[in-house]
């Protein structure tokens, strides 16, 4: 089993290793690049490696632990031009070495394979692998790790499993989880010339007060407050202020379709609500998939991704810690229904509060223990 660690230039790799963590990504962007043909989330912007010397520091170290280092360069789509300054930049890292690429668009892994085959390609999440015939269609092309959509649950990635050619699997463990299509997503990165967000009026420091002063009121509370359409106004006007909106924040209403408006129905439809927008936003707190540990690795999934490159140290130490000890009780327990109510346990302890059904990667094993 091996816990995956996202990576920053700040990040003190030491304390992760002797933490347990066993590989590690991180993004880069290539300096020429930046201001020519891409635009990036803020959030990933300023924590990506910008230069080779930097870049070749982290990964030193981590070779010196014996562990391994991933560059992650998953636009799902270039331009013929950034095409060329990517296939450079990677021919560079490569000579660090950077132990595998995390490749999203077909026309940059089929490059590489064709000028690098010596360069081991891992397939992103934001690909979209939903099926056996992906899987083997990217095996062809020379992949030879596959990151599964990250919106699979436990019943789609146990088909996978058991029907996927011999190839290694990867899927997310905390805090990544998009209920949409994620590998339709553009809001993540867009390519210059294409509409964007504007110049952001409000600092992420100032959303991070705001957050941590509505989290000292009881949770339920809050969730009615944001069902208040004018409360919920004034928390969608905040949002317009940020320049890093992305489709997750974006406030979406939902309503019965073709159905009558039961008071049954408009709850539920409430609650989905508050997986957008402001809720999403300012209450939601990280998503955690660690209960659906015990089935991925009983059906030989043996690789766990924690995402947050842009997460504080702080917070990226608890999320390895709270893995560890999870994967550590794999053996231990007897049945899945054991290792839930463990993992329920330490998530309190280490994280302060009680998980929610909000957060969880699988809503049915929430709803069910």
């Amino acid at each position: 089993m091996k816990i995956l660690m996202p990576l920053n230039p700040t990040d003190n790799i030491d304390i992760l290793i002797k933490g347990g963590a066993d590989e590690f990504y991180c993004g880069f962007i290539p300096p020429e690049s930046k201001n020519t043909y891409v635009n990036i989330l803020t959030e990933y912007e300023n924590n990506d490696f910008t230069t080779i010397e930097e870049l070749k520091n982290k990964a030193d170290i981590i070779h010196s632990y014996g562990k391994k280092i991933f560059v992650v360069l998953n636009f799902q789509y270039y331009t013929e031009a950034f095409l060329e300054i990517l296939l450079s930049t990677i021919e560079k890292l490569n000579e660090l070495p950077i132990d595998a690429f995390i490749l999203s668009d077909l026309g940059l892994i089929t490059q590489v394979r064709v000028r690098f085959p010596e360069i081991e390609v891992h397939l992103s999440t934001v690909t979209g692998a939903f099926n056996t015939y992906a899987l083997r269609f990217f095996q062809d092309l020379g992949v030879t790790r596959i990151v599964l959509p990250d919106h699979l649950n436990n019943d789609e990635i146990a088909a996978l499993t058991q029907h996927a050619p011999k190839m290694q699997l990867e899927i997310f463990v905390m805090n990544n989880r998009c209920i949409h299509l994620e590998c339709l997503c553009r809001f993540h990165h867009w390519q210059k010339g294409q509409p964007h967000p504007a110049p952001s009026s409000l600092s992420r420091t100032t959303l991070g007060h705001i957050k941590r002063i509505l989290r000292q009121f009881p949770h339920k509370i809050l969730g009615l407050l944001f069902n208040n359409p004018v409360i919920k106004k004034v928390f969608e006007n905040i949002l317009n202020q940020t320049r890093d909106l992305h489709g997750c924040r974006l406030p979406f209403d939902v309503s019965p379709l073709n159905l009558p408006a039961t008071r049954e129905r408009i709850q539920k439809a409430q609650e989905l609500e508050r997986y957008f927008g402001p809720f999403h936003v300012f209450m939601r707190y990280p998503p955690c998939g660690a209960c659906t540990l015990y089935r991925a690795w009983h059906q030989g999934i043996d690789v766990f991704k924690i995402d947050g490159r842009f997460n504080p140290f702080s917070k990226k130490l608890k999320d390895l810690r709270f893995i560890i000890e999870c994967a550590g009780f794999l053996a231990q327990a007897k049945d899945e229904k054991e290792f839930i109510v463990f993992c329920k346990n330490r998530f309190k302890k280490i994280f302060g509060h009680r998980c929610t059904h909000e957060q969880c990667y699988d809503l049915n094993i929430w709803i069910q223990n």
